[in-house]
């Protein structure tokens, strides 16, 4: 089938190829600790001579856990990873749940009987952020930042998120009111 040449699906750059972007690794800097790391987007900030500005539509997220220590106590422990436009670290699994600038974030909750903490538990997790006609969050800051958190655990957590995304081109009206909303 073919596609008209204003077919929203391709992301309004009429390119339907999703790109990936990878963190740094995430690590604690401590023990049961809420870390905040950043990442510059790619996205070239040169005006178009149409009016319009490009910005990342973002897709998926897929986040995966490199270590996993075991647990210090019997009970309920947690292990949290998110992407967010917050360039602020917001100290509890709470608050950036509440927050307005949060994307998508990644929550597992272990409840143990033993203080070894001997579990199967999810080490990757993707969060699908397209709704039904395949279009995503629009991203127009020129940077995401990701956090990493837990409670209850012995050691340190280590991990890295993959964004799938592809660019999008919106008008001058638009993506000011992105930025405003994700500030």
């Amino acid at each position: 089938m073919k596609r008209g040449r204003k077919d929203q699906l391709t992301g309004g750059s009429h390119d339907v190829n999703p790109q990936t972007l990878v963190s740094p690794i995430l690590a604690q800097t401590g023990v049961n600790t809420f870390d905040l790391f950043q990442l510059a987007m790619p996205i070239p900030r040169i005006p178009s001579s149409d009016g319009t500005q490009l910005i990342i539509e973002l897709l998926k997220v897929k986040y995966v856990w490199n270590a996993l220590p075991a647990l210090t106590t019997p009970g309920i422990n947690q292990y949290y990873m998110s992407v967010t436009t917050n360039p602020n670290k917001i100290s509890t699994i709470e608050g950036n749940t509440a927050d307005p600038r949060q994307l998508s974030d990644f929550i597992s909750v272990i409840f143990s009987n033993t203080a070894d903490g001997q579990l199967e538990v999810p080490t990757d997790f993707e969060d699908n952020l397209t709704d039904d006609a395949g279009h995503g969050i629009l991203i127009a800051t020129d940077n995401l930042y990701f956090l990493i958190g837990s409670s209850g655990m012995a050691g340190g957590l280590r991990g890295v998120v993959r964004l799938l995304y592809r660019f999008k081109r919106v008008t001058l009206i638009e993506y000011v009111g992105i930025v405003q909303s994700q500030q």
